[in-house]
């Protein structure tokens, strides 16, 4: 897409939107009731999920922390440089026309705003929650500012089970599904690295 002033052009180049699959393999023993498995697949859906977020946040070509627009943290051992930093981010995405803004923080960011702002008495992590929707992932590594208006997930498929038979004394089925995410404007999305 190319912006001028007064007008918004959409490329010409076209290319095949890449999807990508996910499966996770687990066993029960068979003999067993379903209530005696359920571990197992509560097990399995939580490690299918986290896969499913690392394509959406990491690894896909199309995913929030490759095509997201990169700008430079200050120096984060500083009193209020983390909210300072989101709060510019969050501008800049709002400036762009956006609402709706998510922010989603790695566990060591979302701790380290439990300080307080220098002489105020009010902690960081306040000042985030005035801002947007706060959420806290593991399989990011940077702070996302993000709009819900600018972001997708494709779904090829939706999540499946499968049987895939017996092999000895257990049962193995697949979890299985395929997505790819897409964000559709550079400036709705922000991440700080």
């Amino acid at each position: 897409m190319k912006v001028s002033d007064d007008t918004i052009t959409q490329s010409k180049d076209q290319a095949p939107y890449p999807l990508s699959r996910v499966n996770t393999i687990y066993k029960v023993l068979a003999d067993l009731p379903k209530e005696e498995t359920q571990a197992v697949l509560i097990k399995a859906s939580v490690i299918h999920a986290k896969k499913e977020d690392m394509i959406i946040y990491k690894e896909h070509p199309l995913s929030i922390l490759q095509r997201s627009k990169k700008v430079k943290k200050s120096d984060w051992g500083i009193s209020s440089n983390i909210a300072g930093d989101i709060v510019k981010a969050y501008e800049s995405v709002v400036s762009a026309g956006y609402t709706d803004v998510k922010i989603i923080l790695p566990p060591y960011v979302y701790s380290s705003l439990y300080r307080v702002v220098d002489k105020t008495g009010t902690m960081e992590i306040e000042l985030i929650k005035e801002i947007g929707s706060i959420y806290v992932s593991p399989s990011v590594d940077s702070v996302v500012v993000i709009s819900k208006q600018v972001f997708y997930v494709y779904e090829g498929k939706a999540l499946t089970v499968e049987d895939l038979g017996r092999d000895g004394e257990y049962e193995v089925y697949m979890l299985s599904s395929v997505l790819a995410p897409y964000i559709l404007d550079l400036e709705g999305a922000v991440v700080l690295t």
